[in-house]
């Protein structure tokens, strides 16, 4: 198993194939930029017969830690609790806007956006 860092790689644009060639294709101009910075932070895991053995590849980041854990994709999630939750006060039409609200007042560390409300 390889563990990168989040911001690894490069942006890539989407490619669609016309007529047998690959064409860029941009659906709309995005005020946010990416992610991406092509850092090379990596661990490697390997599991054997006596357990698992991690190795680290490159420790070292080319950016600065994160200031506010808001939009990372693994401080975003919820438990399944939170996840029933959300799924609950849907069905009730209750406004996704409220239903965050709900949420950060349950866990005031909760880094949840509204577009993780929104795709549950």
């Amino acid at each position: 198993m390889r563990f990168s860092c989040e911001m690894s790689g490069k942006y890539r644009p989407f490619v669609k194939k016309v007529e047998g060639k690959e064409v860029v294709v941009k659906k709309r101009v995005r005020s946010m930029g990416t992610k991406k910075c092509e850092c090379s932070f990596e661990l490697k895991a390997v599991k054997g017969n006596d357990g698992w053995s991690v190795s680290i590849h490159n420790g070292t980041h080319n950016h600065p830690p994160a200031v506010y854990l808001e939009g990372h994709s693994y401080a975003g999630r919820l438990s399944l609790e939170q996840t029933a939750t959300v799924v609950d006060l849907s069905v009730f039409l209750v406004k996704p806007k409220e239903i965050l609200t709900h949420l950060k007042v349950q866990d005031p560390q909760n880094a949840t956006t509204m577009k993780i409300a929104y795709n549950i």
